[in-house]
């Protein structure tokens, strides 16, 4: 597991962990305290009907701006977590590819001169697309790499060859050709971190609270049902 992997892992982890305990958390430390004081203030025969109720909206404000301020709290957490991870899968993409030595790196290169005349002096796509396909062997990802883009450098020329009735499967071929050594050219990890990218962007648009959760706060706060997962367009 390199870095960027772990960087990813810890960053998601800390995600699900909030969406665990957020509920939780909120319901412990400001919802069930609000409920006592609420409670209290019922039973207070010193307190006039009108001292109630302002009590009470006193109470209810400050429960607002209370678990607010802790939704605020939780999003931005959630918000640089998922930043974190996103930039980790970036970086995962773009790490540079191991070089191979300078033997292994000139048999190659030869290889692909050789593919590029087989091409340029084809006569139909057939022959042309059997050339590009010996270098379907390539196994090292730097090299891969390079095949991938002196294959779409190719196409145009090999598809100009072709008849009118065999352009379409002649770039399906051509496309298989070069999305296999397009994968195989791509840093370890490739995968996992486009997955990466994918998945925090679906995250980033879930809401940290669910559905059943607002709903409680919306029994006690219009208000809190409203904004507790637009945390950051509270009072704007």
């Amino acid at each position: 597991m390199n870095n960027y992997t772990e960087t990813i892992r810890e960053n998601y982890k800390k995600v699900y962990d909030l969406r665990n305990t957020a509920a939780g958390a909120m319901r412990e430390f400001y919802v069930l305290p609000y409920l006592e004081q609420r409670a209290a203030i019922n039973a207070n025969r010193n307190l006039s009907d009108e001292g109630k109720q302002r009590k009470l909206s006193e109470l209810t404000q400050k429960l607002e701006d209370d678990i607010m301020q802790f939704a605020s709290d939780m999003q931005r957490v959630k918000d640089e977590a998922l930043e974190n991870a996103n930039k980790a899968a970036q970086q995962m993409l773009i790490q540079p590819l191991e070089k191979v030595d300078d033997v292994t790196q000139e048999i190659f290169n030869e290889k692909m001169r050789e593919v590029q005349a087989s091409v340029t002096f084809a006569t139909n796509a057939k022959s042309a697309i059997e050339a590009l396909g010996t270098v379907l062997d390539t196994q090292e990802p730097i090299l891969a790499k390079e095949a991938a883009e002196v294959i779409q450098s190719l196409a145009r020329e090999v598809i100009a060859i072709a008849n009118e009735d065999e352009k379409q499967q002649v770039k399906q071929q051509l496309g298989r050709i070069h999305s296999e050594l397009y994968e195989r050219g791509l840093p370890q990890g490739a995968q996992e971190a486009k997955e990466t990218l994918e998945a925090v962007k679906s995250m980033r648009q879930s809401s940290l609270m669910p559905q059943i959760v607002v709903d409680y706060l919306g029994s006690y706060s219009k208000t809190l049902k409203e904004y507790v997962n637009k945390p950051y367009n509270y009072r704007k």
